[in-house]
């Protein structure tokens, strides 16, 4: 029996179509195209598709990909999702997005844009006009204009905005006349001052989720107590803070705390890990469902620290009846000295070292699974000198395992 026989046999449609979207379609077509009925048929069903023009060997691969996989690709009814992975020859990159305007597509992914590609992608992208999600990691800034540009693209509903390995900081006055937008969820890996965050806003009513970067205006800001009218329906808002006070924070979120049912903090400062303040403030979210804080440290305070003492302080009635809870990871020797976070931990980044980490939470007995499920991404740091370290100590006996890591750096 040879080995494709083999595959069809054991494998579901439903897995196969799981395994043909983590393949280039390069390598998907010249592999399993009119092999058999079964995988014709199961073409035509594909959600996803990744183009990707890095390593292409020669002309060859580009021709094949632009007469024989789009114009399959073009054909189906299913209208599936783009994965465009971009190289650096714009000539390239031009042929095929040429091509992906004449579909009606209604999902793109970019993969590292650069200047001159960015600059031709968003002349096309109003010939988009299915186009309801955009996803765009990007090697470049987008200035102020083509940031507006995209967000005001009547049919788009869904936008991410990448940068790789920098975060870029605040646009200026984002005063100006546009079109209101129509995005219900936005995630931009920019910093905003708490004044552009207010004026940003203006222009996103349907607004449903939110994930972005802010920090303090510099200077005294006037908070507007009508944000909750200028984004009615925001209901999910995950926030990286950076320099900003926790008074300020909670002048910012308290128009909209009748309305939040699920907040995400992340910062770098140790205000921030006082339970009681955090309950006083959220008693006021009367809808608030979800609540995950992590806090990350590599600088501590001059003083000493108590983990015991900060952590009693979200051992109270009202985080046990909301099913919240929390932990410290501390170890005042390694570069991330103090950690406090909700568990399980929030995001899917997680780094961590080997020894000497004191850990305590405020559930006396876990599942060793449960503090990480969430970690698809593992850093751990490691030391030369380790003959007087000790393995992890965690005070509630519990081991920790990352049953979901994708990557390990």
């Amino acid at each position: 029996m040879s080995s494709s026989s083999q595959f069809e046999e054991v494998l579901p449609n439903e897995l196969i179509l799981m395994i043909f979207e983590y393949l280039k379609a390069y390598d998907l077509f010249q592999s399993f195209y009119n092999l058999n009925r079964r995988f014709n048929n199961l073409f035509h069903s594909i959600p996803l598709y990744h183009i990707d023009l890095n390593n292409i060997e020669g002309k060859a691969t580009l021709d094949y990909y632009q007469h024989s996989v789009i114009p399959k690709i073009q054909y189906q009814q299913n209208e599936p999702a783009i994965v465009f992975d971009m190289n650096d020859d714009r000539c390239h990159c031009m042929r095929i997005l040429n091509q992906l305007k004449l579909m009606n597509l209604k999902s793109l992914r970019i993969k590292n844009l650069n200047a001159d590609n960015g600059i031709y992608l968003l002349s096309i992208l109003p010939m988009f006009k299915q186009l309801a999600f955009l996803c765009i990691q990007s090697k470049v800034d987008l200035n102020l204009k083509q940031f507006l540009q995209i967000i005001t693209m009547t049919s788009l509903k869904q936008f991410q905005l990448l940068f790789l390995n920098y975060y870029y900081p605040s646009y200026g006055s984002i005063e100006s006349q546009i079109t209101l937008s129509n995005i219900e969820y936005l995630c931009i890996y920019r910093y905003f001052r708490i004044t552009q965050l207010q004026e940003l806003l203006r222009y996103l009513p349907k607004l449903k989720k939110l994930f972005i970067y802010i920090r303090s205006s510099g200077c005294s800001t006037s908070v507007n107590n009508n944000l909750h009218q200028f984004v009615p329906n925001l209901n999910d808002l995950q926030l990286f803070v950076q320099d900003l006070d926790f008074d300020e924070l909670q002048l910012l979120l308290r128009p909209l705390s009748q309305q939040l049912k699920r907040l995400a903090i992340s910062c770098w400062s140790y205000e921030y890990s006082d339970g009681q303040k955090w309950e006083n403030f959220l008693k006021s979210f009367l809808l608030l469902k979800h609540f995950h804080l992590d806090i990350t440290l590599s600088t501590l305070p001059s003083y000493t620290i108590n983990m015991k003492q900060i952590l009693s302080t979200f051992e109270t009635n009202f985080f046990f009846d909301s099913h919240w809870y929390f932990a410290i990871d501390y170890n005042p020797n390694a570069d991330i000295k103090f950690v406090l976070y909700s568990l399980p931990w929030p995001i899917k980044y997680f780094h961590t070292i080997l020894y000497n980490i004191e850990t305590l939470s405020t559930i006396t007995r876990m599942d060793p699974n449960y503090s990480t499920k969430n970690v698809q991404n593992l850093y751990i740091q490691l030391y030369n000198q380790v003959s007087n370290s000790t393995t992890m100590v965690n005070k509630n006996d519990g081991q920790r395992y990352y049953s979901n890591v994708e990557s390990l750096i």
